[in-house]
């Protein structure tokens, strides 16, 4: 009896180590909107988008001069009220911590940065403005256009490579199967 509570005990612990482990990783590099003032201007922020799992998907926005945000919201397909918006940091954050995710790389990339970033705002004629797609108008797109080249693949990237890689491997195997059924018949 005493044995079994010991172990209760002891599996107790080390569930709630883990636990607090991964709300710490979880949180990781994540800044309250009034910390993240400390992030350079032209820094692409993320934040987890409310209402999924929170490691599954982010919104993104430019981080400007005056501390406050642009990025491109929308919802759905085709949904016309999505806009290019600047926002205060806190708006942004919409009650939750945000990531730096890219830095620019200096002082003159981070005014380049910024300035794309306005000028698409100020343009209401923008291809994004009205044309918002999950797969291929949303905000990393914009976060991408102002970064320019060196920006890091999307999410969108990430999911179609990994959808690649497994039709490849599909692909390899149905290959692998025939030539072993060309070679042994009658295996």
């Amino acid at each position: 009896m005493v044995t079994a509570l010991l172990w209760c005990y002891k599996t107790y612990t080390v569930v709630q180590t883990v636990v607090d482990v991964f709300d710490i990783i979880g949180k990781w590099g994540a800044v309250s909107p009034e910390d993240a003032a400390c992030f350079p201007v032209g820094s692409i922020l993320r934040r987890p988008v409310e209402g999924t799992v929170s490691k599954a998907f982010f919104h993104e926005g430019i981080l400007m001069p005056d501390g406050k945000v642009i990025h491109f919201n929308g919802q759905r397909k085709g949904d016309t009220g999505a806009v290019l918006r600047e926002d205060s940091l806190v708006d942004f954050a919409n009650g939750g911590f945000v990531h730096c995710h890219q830095m620019p790389l200096d002082e003159a990339h981070s005014m380049e940065v910024c300035s794309r970033a306005r000028d698409l705002l100020d343009n209401q004629e923008n291809h994004f403005n009205g044309n918002y797609c999950f797969l291929f108008k949303n905000c990393q797109d914009f976060c991408r256009l102002c970064f320019g080249e060196i920006a890091t693949p999307g999410q969108r990237d990430l999911i179609f490579r990994a959808m690649a890689k497994f039709a490849a491997s599909q692909v390899m195997q149905l290959c692998g199967r025939y030539v072993l059924r060309r070679i042994f018949p009658y295996a």
